[in-house]
């Protein structure tokens, strides 16, 4: 069997495709409900697979099973497609490759050379993640990966002066991506929000977004607020839209991951100023901590929590000193 099974509205069922004789596609009739059809789909695919399985017989139902959970709106579509990379990426490598040969060794042919241990991090994570729900299903006996210890994150070194920023918007020859570097440098949203920034979010004038699907909803169980600076306000004014996202390309797309990578990349070669994407968020929140903005606003300003800011940031905490030397100079009778 292949794909997921689908609820036929004419044939008023759920059916499934697969391939017949010849490999010519035809729909088979699972059940009336979708329950019992999902479970009649999951065990027949159970009876295929033994100790062992090829990575892209699972990885095709795993990722099925996180689109349904992107319609649910329990997932987000950048993740969705993320770890849709992550899979055809190792799929690219070795088409047949079985789950057992999945092994740390493996999955490190499949990156980049100097590739950063965040993104060492984010490959192992997901692949992880995928090969744990096969062991949990049932459709595998153990993961080769279980047992791999994740690299430790990058500290976050790389902070961007103004001359930085302007030098790598000079070289951009795209107006919509200046515009979002402008965006990032005054706000400090992810790169994430602003690529997936729609003019439905803007509320009171334009002076705030507010996201309710981004990287910490489900943890937070928050919308995320991004406040926008009197200077950006008015550039969304000038602009405005009743729909649609508010940053696109040249043909008139959502930017996505990928091409903002890529022209971070390029931006860097042409002026030989060191930047990423996510260093304009780093910079603005260091750039709040030295002027002396109180950790606790530095995380509702950014959307992250106040442990996060303190772990990483608060060696430049300028409150501690005032509160040192107020301590300092209290008298004691």
């Amino acid at each position: 069997m292949a794909g997921a099974p689908f609820y036929w509205t004419a044939k008023e069922g759920w059916y499934l495709w697969i391939r017949g004789v010849g490999g010519k596609r035809k729909r088979i009739f699972l059940a009336k409900t979708k329950k019992e059809a999902f479970a009649k789909w999951k065990a027949s695919t159970a009876s295929s697979y033994g100790s062992d399985a090829t990575f892209q017989a699972v990885a095709k139902r795993w990722l099925t099973l996180q689109r349904d959970r992107y319609r649910r709106g329990e997932v987000s579509k950048t993740w969705v497609d993320r770890v849709a990379r992550q899979v055809a990426t190792v799929l690219t490598k070795s088409s047949r490759i079985m789950c057992s040969e999945v092994t740390h060794e493996f999955v490190l042919s499949t990156l980049p050379e100097n590739a950063s241990s965040d993104y060492v991090r984010t490959r192992l994570g997901d692949l992880k993640q995928l090969l744990a729900w096969a062991v949990a299903e049932k459709h595998i006996n153990e993961s080769t990966l279980a047992n791999v210890k994740m690299p430790a994150a990058n500290r976050r070194d790389l902070v961007l002066t103004i001359d930085d920023h302007r030098d790598l918007v000079n070289a951009c020859s795209v107006p919509s991506m200046r515009c979002m570097l402008w965006f990032a440098w005054n706000t400090g949203a992810r790169p994430s929000e602003l690529r997936e920034l729609c003019w439905e979010h803007l509320v009171d004038d334009c002076s705030r977004a507010i996201l309710t699907k981004h990287k910490t909803a489900k943890a937070t169980k928050r919308a995320r607020v991004v406040f926008f600076p009197p200077n950006m306000q008015n550039i969304l004014l000038a602009h405005k839209k009743t729909k649609g996202h508010v940053f696109l390309n040249s043909h008139g797309k959502p930017w996505t991951k990928d091409a903002l990578v890529t022209w971070i990349r390029r931006l860097r070669e042409r002026t030989g100023r060191d930047g990423t994407a996510y260093a304009y968020r780093h910079s603005f929140i260091t750039r709040a901590m030295e002027q002396g903005v109180a950790i606790a606003d530095v995380a509702e300003l950014t959307g992250t929590s106040v442990q996060m800011i303190a772990r990483n940031y608060g060696h430049l905490d300028k409150s501690r000193d005032r509160l040192q030397a107020i301590a300092s100079s209290v008298r004691v009778s």
